[in-house]
């Protein structure tokens, strides 16, 4: 296969008598003194732009996946290299996803695109487990969450429990607050309400409740 560019003493062409196309001549089209050459130079330069920039894209994918699966949309690839690189030709950005594409759907394997491209082995082994692994912040906030969800689940049970048998008499009492048919009461109004029912909640439980909404 001719990977390096053009030449006449290699070159095979459709109609030649002495030099029939071959396999490898590009699937038979007709070769000419830009075969390959332009596409070589135009993938070079977007490689070595990649490398210079690699930090920034690798900033980029991991604000994309938080949860560090290691994959994003083909679509967010398709921006964060027009938002980066915005000379990038269509042709080459497609040759780059093809070969990170996962098999299953369109998503892109960002990971192995930073390691195909990185400078040096060091940076990306550096970078490996932060990019693998979500961050500190993120694994509190997500057991505060659900933390915050199990209470939530317990207000309300409580609030079953108790007006699960007065739910047309409590509209009545909410329709009657609502004075001008807004959908909304005051919050003294609602807590007013709920203890009329003897539904009875601390400071805690009530807050909770009003945060949902």
């Amino acid at each position: 296969l001719r990977q390096f560019g053009y030449s006449k003493r290699s070159a095979h062409y459709p109609n030649a008598k002495q030099n029939p196309p071959q396999k490898g001549d590009r699937d038979y089209l007709l070769t000419s003194n830009k075969l390959y050459a332009d596409t070589i130079l135009v993938h070079q330069t977007t490689k070595q732009f990649i490398k210079n920039n690699w930090n920034q894209f690798q900033r980029e994918f991991t604000q994309i996946d938080p949860y560090r699966t290691g994959f994003i949309h083909s679509e967010e690839f398709d921006e964060i290299f027009q938002e980066l690189y915005p000379n990038i030709i269509q042709q080459d950005l497609d040759f780059i996803k093809k070969h990170f594409q996962n098999t299953n759907d369109s998503r892109i394997n960002y990971i192995e695109f930073l390691k195909q491209y990185s400078p040096n082995d060091e940076l990306f082994y550096e970078n490996e487990q932060r990019m693998r692994r979500p961050p500190t912040t993120m694994n509190e906030n997500i057991r505060r969450n659900a933390s915050q969800r199990s209470d939530i689940n317990d207000v309300s049970m409580k609030i079953r429990r108790k007006l699960s048998h007065s739910y047309k008499q409590i509209r009545r009492s909410f329709k009657q607050e609502d004075l001008t048919n807004c959908g909304s009461i005051s919050i003294k109004a609602f807590k007013d309400i709920l203890n009329e029912y003897k539904c009875l909640l601390n400071d805690e439980e009530f807050y909770l409740l009003i945060s949902q909404l």
